[in-house]
């Protein structure tokens, strides 16, 4: 998730209440719904924004969950038009905007510093 502020670009990040993960929103995949489907639902539903995922850019990644299950975190970047957002508490206990250089300090696991470096070069590129 990514928006523009003053022709500045800022990457929004999210902090799990229960696990402490700092990355980007996500979620799971309902029953026929497409990935970016979910992307959509799962982004408003956690934070109120309205992400608009670029078809073009995916990235994901696989990973042992907490529990033991082999899970699979895919990712597309996606824009919105700047707003605050408003934080669903049960899941999410901080939030952040900032610039790439600052969300690439911020992150916590690896998989998404990858991930951010990805999208970064992505949008450079189409600029």
């Amino acid at each position: 998730m990514y928006t523009e502020i003053n022709n500045e670009r800022r990457y929004f990040l999210i902090e799990n209440s229960d696990s402490k993960h700092i990355g980007f929103p996500k979620g799971h995949v309902e029953y026929e719904e497409s990935e970016q489907e979910t992307v959509i639902r799962e982004v408003f539903e956690e934070t109120g924004l309205t992400a608009k995922p670029m078809q073009d850019f995916r990235s994901e990644y696989s990973y042992i969950g907490s529990n033991g299950h082999h899970k699979t975190a895919v990712y597309y970047l996606s824009r919105y038009d700047y707003t605050n957002a408003s934080i669903q508490q049960e899941e999410i206990s901080q939030s952040w905007l900032l610039s790439y250089d600052e969300a690439l300090k911020k992150l916590n696991y690896p998989q998404d510093t990858v991930v951010l470096k990805s999208a970064e070069e992505y949008l450079n590129e189409a600029e």
